[in-house]
């Protein structure tokens, strides 16, 4: 599903994935595998696994088929917890990492976790993020109430 050039990233057969999983369909979007099912082999030729998505920076639903034995790619992750400083009004976040270093390109995906996210962030709670970066992006993924101000 991409080419073996990217450096970062690694190879399962679509047989292999698995629910929760975050692989690269359609070759350009990271997204997590919430739905997956495997055809039989059949008159016209392997199996096929059938794999629906929700892109990591979107939210979006992404479907792809393949077949069971081709290669899916697993794009390199690095999580990191940050602290929410602000919420910006185009949405983007601003947060710090445990240095001390300030990261003012995060996104979250529309929908129930970013209502919920900037409720909390307005009522003054202390948030730690879960951020992933991925392909040049980060994006908050999860987030949780710091408890007296620390994690």
């Amino acid at each position: 599903m991409a080419s073996s050039d990217d450096e970062n990233v690694s190879f399962k057969k679509a047989s292999a994935v698995r629910k929760g999983d975050i692989v690269l369909l359609k070759a350009t979007h990271p997204a997590k595998v919430v739905e997956m099912s495997t055809s039989k082999t059949g008159k016209h030729g392997s199996a096929k696994c059938h794999l629906i998505g929700l892109d990591i920076f979107t939210g979006k639903k992404i479907e792809a088929i393949c077949g069971s034995t081709d290669d899916v790619t697993f794009p390199d992750l690095d999580k990191v917890d940050m602290l929410l400083k602000e919420v910006k009004e185009d949405g983007r976040l601003v947060a710090s990492d445990r240095s001390g270093e300030t990261f003012t390109d995060i996104q979250i995906a529309s929908g129930q976790l970013s209502d919920n996210l900037k409720k909390a962030h307005a009522a003054g709670k202390p948030l730690t993020l879960c951020v992933v970066t991925c392909m040049g992006k980060r994006v908050v993924t999860t987030y949780k109430e710091r408890k007296n101000g620390r994690d």
